[in-house]
């Protein structure tokens, strides 16, 4: 649980000469090194794209009276989508858990549900024989929901618990963001006593992340366990001020402003 937090902006008005900027920071697949998930496993560089470029510009529409400065930045990204679940076998999914140890190197014991049996307090059950559940007792539904999850690679993961024996590879679908920014403001000089300024910023981001079981070029697993896939949200903001100077030693400002989130699933 953590409590929420203000954040204070202060945007920088236009001046009487043009002034701007621009710049771009990036990274991609060619310039950065394998991470260790990747090394551990062996797989080849996964895809990683950064592009965070963006730039202002600021200047007089009329010389002394009404400034304006805008803003614009975007964020786009491709990456690997780094993760380390566990998916049943092949062998499991047909209920069939004769080769399952624990961690201690001593075979699990799966035991009939339809067997319990309490007395005194204590319950005890029946194991399945050879620690295969039969075919009859495996639910019809539940094996269509199996049929979702992709199998592991020979090999993967635990060689007794069959635990971690799902990594990302180059198939899975990436990371992908796209988050663009665009803030605007004008000052205006109504007096040498007043001033005033309007401030309107908006952001939108749309995302896709957090793919276990879809790949690039298939449609959309429906086993996926995340809600975050696709997620987007938008915010919107602004703020207008008045400033009046009475005297040296008197000043009234008047402040209003909105801001606005809205998620989008």
């Amino acid at each position: 649980f953590t409590s929420g937090g203000v954040i204070n902006t202060i945007t920088k008005g236009g001046t009487n000469a043009f002034h701007g900027h621009a710049y771009e920071y990036v990274q991609n697949t060619i310039l950065n090194a394998a991470t260790s998930q990747e090394n551990a496993t062996h797989q080849p560089k996964g895809a990683w794209h950064q592009n965070y470029f963006g730039g202002s510009v600021g200047g007089p529409i009329v010389k002394n009276k009404l400034l304006f400065v805008f803003a614009y930045q975007k964020i786009l990204q491709v990456q690997p989508d780094y993760f380390s679940t566990t998916v049943p076998t092949p062998a499991e999914k047909n209920g069939d858990f004769s080769g399952v140890l624990n961690s201690g190197g001593t075979q699990l014991t799966i035991y009939d549900p339809l067997t319990t049996s309490c007395s005194g307090g204590t319950c005890t059950r029946t194991a399945f024989s050879g620690n295969m559940i039969p075919s009859n007792r495996i639910n019809p539904v539940a094996t269509a929901v199996l049929g979702y999850i992709p199998d592991p690679p020979a090999g993967a993961g635990d060689p007794g618990t069959f635990l971690n024996n799902w990594l990302p590879t180059s198939k899975q679908r990436k990371f992908v963001d796209s988050f663009p920014q665009y803030d605007g403001r004008l000052d205006y000089n109504m007096s040498d006593s007043t001033h005033m300024f309007f401030r309107y910023g908006w952001n939108s981001l749309a995302e896709t992340r957090s793919y276990l079981y879809s790949f690039i070029g298939e449609p959309y697993n429906l086993a996926e366990t995340s809600n975050n896939s696709p997620f987007g949200r938008q915010n919107d903001d602004f703020t207008l001020q008045v400033t009046h100077t009475f005297n040296p030693t008197t000043v009234l400002q008047v402040r209003t402003g909105l801001d606005r989130f809205k998620s989008i699933n």
